[in-house]
This record gives C-alpha cells, structure tokens and sequence, in this order.
C-alpha cells in the first residue's frame, strides 16, 4: 500500500517534470532523434554486413579508383552478395528454429505423458484407452503452447553443424567457415536493429501527428516523408530564423568569403560560439551550418528529382537552373574542363551540384514561409524580393 509519504514525494515530481511536458515540440525532437538513432545504427550495421557478404563473395567492396559505371557495378554486386548472405540466414535461421521447437516439443511431450500418467495411476485410474486419451489431450495442449525460439541456447559448435545441415539457398555463409556464428551475429544484429527501427519509426509517425508543420504542410510536399520531416523538424527552430536567408546558412547554403558554396574546407571554417562544461560563454573554431540539416536538404533534394519535374516544383526548379547554367558564360558547357581563376573547374557534375543547391534554397524558402505562418510569426520576404528598400532589424517589421 501506498504510504502518504510516497503520495507527498510523487506530487513534489510532477510539477517539476511539467516544463517539460508542456514543450511538444521539445517532445517530438525527442523522438525524432530517437529515430534518427535507430537508423543510423541499422544502417552502420547494415554497412558491416555488405562488407563482410562481399568479402565472402570474393567482391572488394572498398574498391578505389573506378568511374562511375564501374563504382555502380561494383556497388551492384556489393548488394547482391548482402541479400544471398541475408537469405542464407534466413533460411538457417528457419532449420534452427524448426529442430529446436521439435526438440523442445517432444521433451515436453514425454513430461506431459509421464504426468498425466502418472496422476491417473494415484487416482485409480488404470483403464489403457481412458489413459491413453488424457495423455494425448494434454500432450495437444502442450504442443499448442508452442516454445518460442532460443537463439541464445544455440552453442558455436551447433550453428557451424546447422549450417551445413540445412539447405542454404546461395550457400554463402558457408564461406565463413569457423566463423559463421559471427556472420550469423551481425546478420541478426542487422534484423533486430532493422525492427528496432521501424519500431522507432511509427512512434515518430504518431508524434508527428501534433505537429502542425507535418500536418499543415510537410505531409502534402511530394518526396517529404515522416524520417525527413523529423530530421528537418530537429534541425530548426523557425522561432529563430528570422529570414530565409537564416535557413540557408544554417544548412550551409550560403555563400562562403571566398565566394564559393560553403563546406567543410579549412577556409569555410568559422568562429563558433558555445556553452563550455562550466556554463560558461566560450568559442571554437568549427562549421558555422548545422551537418544534420545540410544531410537533410541533400536528401530532400534528391528524393525530387526522382520525382520528377512534372510532379515536384523543386524538381522543376532544379531542371530550370541547370539549363540556365549550361548557358552561362562562366559555367556553361562550353568551358567544361576550363579552371576558372578563382572559381574552380568546370564541369557538368559541378552545374549539378548547383542546381541541387538551388532546388534546395527554394525548398527552404518554402518551409520558412509555411512554417513561420503557421507560427503566427512574421514572414520576411527573400533578399532578392526586397533589397531595394530592405531596412535592417528584426523580421518584426514585416508583419501585418
């Protein structure tokens, strides 16, 4: 029974946890990056697992120096070895489980029969067709409660004789030879960690629900999903992107001081600052643009373009400039191959990455629009729109 004093302690907890609770957004980061981690996990282990099925494939799955038909077959066959070694597992993985739940079945069985037997003998009960039909009952019943599959009772020793008992159907995991347990480890870490992540997934589905950005918006941009959108959603906080400029150079779209696309490079690198361990104000060298965020507009980007022009208006805008580029004077296709001093080479790759990197500033464009509107925030036009007669401060001046 609860004592007054637990009842006392327990109502001293809630108001303290009530901050917290009250902040959905705060809550929905929570579960975003929940599921964020899920898949990094399924897809670092995911990578192990192709490697090790392309080494048992005689595939060097590192491979360098190739173009890029020759990194695409390569990578082909990477994949192919990956799902032969998956479907071996899987199918030992069945021979496993079929002679451990006979094994298991006909020991409890022979219980059952010597029980029942047994207990209808203390009775009195001695007639054979009357025994033989309460031990055959008791021992369905038995069956029925099937045992559930013990991966961890299966010794190194037993999984090897498995292996090579059961009908494998690529006969791949037999090319680890001694080490096939740890072959068959990493091909169930991969299955639970790929289970843990759908898990993670439908949670991230329902909170997404609550948030009126997903609801309102996101949900109904072609090529966004419920993963995007939750990387999207803990990348930024629109509260604080006063401009859509804010958001271009938070996902490292803007312009770096050499007049290049910032990266990584050593000159992109900027002054940073951040809360040290202490708590105190402090500054490093680093990025200067969330790497998360900057993922998360790649792969949006990309998820258009296999879209498609005619169904997505970022699709679209990328086809649009890329054509614009061909022509250009400086990046057009007629000075492919040409290093232009101060701006690198060109080349058609590179007029792609700069209608990627466009396609993705309208998308932001478009969020922060979308975004701060359904935050009853003001919406500042784009730089573009509004230099003429643009007055510096804060976004509060364009408001209604």
């Amino acid at each position: 029974m609860e004592t007054a004093a637990n009842a006392v302690s327990l109502s001293s907890i809630i108001p303290q946890a009530a901050p917290i609770m009250i902040d959905g957004m705060q809550a929905l980061r929570s579960v975003a990056r929940t599921f964020d981690d899920a898949q990094q996990a399924r897809l670092s282990a995911n990578n192990r697992l192709l490697q090790v099925a392309a080494g048992l494939a005689g595939i060097d799955a590192l491979k360098r120096d190739l173009d890029k038909t020759e990194e695409e077959k390569n990578a082909a066959l990477c994949a192919e070895a990956k799902d032969k070694l998956v479907a071996d597992y899987d199918a030992l993985i069945v021979h496993i489980r079929a002679k451990q739940v006979v094994s298991k079945e006909k020991a409890a069985s022979a219980a059952v029969r010597k029980s029942v037997a047994a207990a209808m003998a203390a009775a009195g009960i001695t007639d054979l067709p009357t025994v033989k039909l309460a031990v055959e009952a008791a021992q369905a019943t038995a069956k029925a409660d099937r045992v559930q599959f013990d991966m961890a009772a299966i010794r190194d020793g037993d999984l090897i004789a498995a292996a090579a008992e059961a009908e494998l159907p690529n006969g791949i995991l037999l090319n680890a030879g001694s080490q096939i347990p740890v072959v068959v480890m990493l091909a169930r870490q991969c299955s639970e960690l790929a289970a843990v992540e759908q898990r993670a997934l439908k949670a991230l589905e329902r909170a997404l629900d609550s948030a009126p950005i997903w609801t309102e918006y996101l949900a109904s941009v072609k090529g966004v999903g419920p993963s995007l959108a939750g990387q999207l959603i803990c990348a930024i906080d629109i509260r604080k992107a006063q401009y859509p400029s804010s958001l271009w150079k938070l996902a490292g779209l803007d312009v770096a001081g050499d007049g290049r696309g910032r990266s990584r490079r050593k000159e992109h690198l900027t002054e940073v600052s951040y809360v040290d361990k202490e708590g105190n104000a402090a500054t490093r060298i680093g990025l200067g643009f969330n790497p998360d965020l900057k993922t998360a507009c790649y792969l949006a980007a990309t998820s258009f373009l296999k879209i498609g022009a005619d169904s997505s208006p970022f699709a679209k805008a990328y086809y649009d400039y890329k054509l614009r580029m061909e022509n250009h004077a400086v990046y057009g296709a007629h000075n492919d191959g040409k290093e232009i001093e101060g701006k690198g080479k060109v080349s058609k790759g590179r007029r792609h990455m700069m209608a990627m990197r466009y396609a993705q500033k309208r998308f932001l464009v478009e969020l922060y629009k979308a975004w701060r509107t359904i935050e009853g925030l003001p919406v500042a036009p784009e730089y573009s729109e509004a230099k003429l007669a643009m007055k510096h401060g804060s976004a509060e001046k364009y408001s209604v």
